[in-house]
């Protein structure tokens, strides 16, 4: 079954110019690219994003990481999104990573990974409603398209 994921690629990938290489991986896995958006994200998104490490000694050092640039969020689809996208993603510590992961590929430290872990659907479509210029990025491929506005026919006189 189809499921959907969200993942951010981070400030200082973006900085490097790795985000076609990186989405370009994530394709090549088998997902499906619903949207992606560039954008920069405020202290205050991070801090929300970030909530459920608010109690580690890394928060503050997180936050300020993921507000220092521009990043881009995406929303993907494949059956197990979130297992998938973990494995591919690799362990947090790049030195850690499987070969041939994203972070063993583009990770430089613990500190500043590439693309964050979600433990569930859930938890980023819950971050996303509450953001809706990033939920419209998970909720692209539902839109309707667009009617051509009927022309109006010119009255004979």
């Amino acid at each position: 079954m189809a499921n959907r994921t969200f993942t951010i690629i981070k400030p200082d990938s973006v900085r490097k110019g790795n985000f076609g290489k990186i989405i370009s991986r994530i394709e090549a896995e088998g997902f499906t690219i619903l949207g992606v958006k560039k954008i920069g994200l405020t202290q205050k998104q991070a801090e929300g994003f970030y909530a459920v490490h608010r109690e580690r000694p890394f928060f503050r050092d997180l936050v300020k990481y993921m507000a220092s640039g521009p990043v881009y969020v995406a929303a993907l689809q494949r059956d197990d999104a979130v297992v998938r996208l973990r494995k591919l993603m690799g362990a947090t510590d790049p030195k850690k990573a499987d070969r041939g992961t994203i972070r063993a590929e583009f990770g430089e430290s613990i500190d500043q990974p590439h693309l964050p872990q979600l433990r569930s659907q859930a938890l980023c479509i819950r971050f996303l409603r509450k953001r809706p210029h990033l939920h419209d990025v998970l909720r692209r491929d539902r839109r309707r398209p667009r009617r051509r506005p009927r022309r109006r026919r010119r009255r004979r006189r």
